[in-house]
């Protein structure tokens, strides 16, 4: 993706989300929950650093990246214990 600003995951927590799922399609969503399943299965079987990127209710774009994730339907959860309301998730890319 383009123009996200690349943030440490530990300060994910100093970000609001918002409650409204940045995706609007059922399709865009259920791509999303699917790639969210792939990255779990690499991080955890072959430490495969994950990049994830977030939308903010303001519009502002922004990427982390662990090597750890698990995926939870509603959060997901990175290195750190740090989780992520699934809903600010725009992508995933391993």
């Amino acid at each position: 993706m383009n123009k996200a600003i690349l943030i440490n995951p530990s300060d994910i927590n100093l970000f609001h989300f918002g409650m409204q799922d940045v995706l609007n399609s059922t399709e865009e969503k259920e791509l999303r929950k699917w790639k969210l399943k792939r990255a779990m299965i690499l991080s955890n079987s072959e430490h495969t650093l994950i990049n994830i990127y977030l939308k903010l209710p303001s519009g502002e774009l922004l990427e982390t990246q662990s090597d750890t994730v698990n995926y939870a339907d509603d959060f997901v959860t990175i290195k750190g214990g740090i989780n992520i309301p699934t809903w600010a998730i725009t992508d995933v890319d391993a």
